[in-house]
């Protein structure tokens, strides 16, 4: 026998897959790249704190600066005890700080 058309079967089990897609699957995404994401930043204000200690012990006299890394700015102090840096992300400011490790 030939078929025509769809039937109420096909056509609920479509909309039962785009609610699946929809409701679970794209949040689901959209918070995975919003972790690495901040995830991400936090890599880049530690090598931010790395750069700048190496850059304190070429001019001791520096104890803060501004930088641009990767295409975002970061703020950063300290001194060879405890270097903080600060950056935006998602329009709050975050603000980590290091310590040495001891040895």
């Amino acid at each position: 026998m030939e078929q025509r058309g769809s039937s109420v079967v096909e056509a609920l089990f479509s909309l039962a897959v785009c609610m699946l897609i929809f409701t679970t699957l794209l949040p689901m995404f959209m918070t995975m790249m919003l972790q690495v994401h901040e995830t991400e930043r936090r890599y880049y204000a530690h090598r931010v704190a790395h750069n700048a200690l190496l850059e304190q012990q070429i001019q001791p006299a520096l104890k803060q600066d501004h930088v641009v890394y990767n295409g975002e700015p970061y703020d950063w102090y300290g001194d060879e005890q405890r270097m903080c840096v600060e950056y935006e992300i998602f329009q709050k400011q975050r603000k980590q700080c290091f310590a040495p490790s001891a040895k």
